[in-house]
């Protein structure tokens, strides 16, 4: 990532005009502060970005951050878990298939999950989102590389659901177009460490069938630890998904249907499964 020590490491900062190779949508200027203890200050066009993405996606990290902890309490009260009815359309359509590329990325990035907050930075008096630092200052620094080809792979940390993997693009998707490169520069690993991204993994990978270069699962053991909790708070999932539990094919059978599904989905040749 891209931080220099050209600028004061204290008080606020107006987020300059976009140079020449930026897009812009004529919103107003973001006003970023920078933490008195901050040793070391993104470049002001690396501002511009993290700026740019905090004004448009921080509400919606909100919202999401919110529906996760209405989903946990839910479950902690025995509703359904899983995609839901909707999901069918998605799983039942035989013609979606995730992008080939060419070339290989030369950088993978795991920025920090939603929840997380950068201290050293604040939007608006409150610290800004570790994920839109992160994310910001990982493709400004590959821009170079992504004006040729895929440079960069991100891997989300703790996705849970297929709402969660649609930010993911968007974010990606407005960066790229500040930044001038390609739709689809930055590719994207799935990453299924949770119950929950496991029983949305269809639809996961559909939003992100344009970057993704694989689907990784996490640690079983602690998916199998995960599932038991849920199992004893008596949390069910929606017909279809499995039985939720220790010993239950919905979290032990996770690798063998990620495998199967990006079988179905990739075109090209059969691998991108990682356990």
């Amino acid at each position: 990532m891209t931080l220099t020590d050209t600028r004061p490491a204290h008080g606020a900062t107006t987020i300059p005009r976009p140079t020449a190779n930026t897009r812009t949508t004529g919103a107003p200027p973001v006003v970023v502060g920078v933490r008195r203890d901050s040793r070391r200050v993104p470049s002001p066009d690396a501002l511009a970005l993290i700026g740019a993405l905090h004004a448009r996606f921080d509400g919606e990290r909100g919202e999401l951050l919110a529906e996760r902890r209405r989903r946990g309490q839910s479950a902690a009260d025995g509703a359904l878990l899983g995609p839901g009815p909707k999901a069918r359309r998605v799983r039942e359509d035989p013609t979606w298939r995730v992008r080939q590329t060419s070339g290989r990325t030369t950088v993978v990035a795991r920025p920090r999950g939603w929840e997380a907050v950068e201290e050293r930075l604040e939007v608006a008096g409150r610290p800004a989102s570790a994920t839109l630092v992160d994310v910001g200052l990982h493709v400004f620094d590959a821009r170079a590389r992504l004006a040729h080809g895929p440079g960069l792979e991100i891997r989300p940390t703790g996705l849970q659901c297929h709402r969660e993997a649609r930010l993911w693009h968007d974010v990606l998707t407005v960066a790229e177009d500040r930044l001038g490169l390609a739709r689809g520069s930055v590719r994207v690993r799935i990453v299924l460490d949770s119950v929950a991204a496991g029983l949305e993994a269809e639809e996961i990978l559909f939003e992100l069938r344009e970057r993704a270069t694989a689907v990784e699962i996490g640690d079983v053991d602690a998916l199998i630890a995960e599932a038991a909790d849920l199992r004893a708070r008596t949390a069910q999932v929606h017909a279809g998904c499995g039985e939720v539990g220790p010993t239950s094919t919905s979290v032990r059978g996770l690798p063998e249907r990620a495998a199967e599904m990006w079988r179905r989905r990739y075109a090209g040749p059969a691998s991108g499964i990682t356990a």
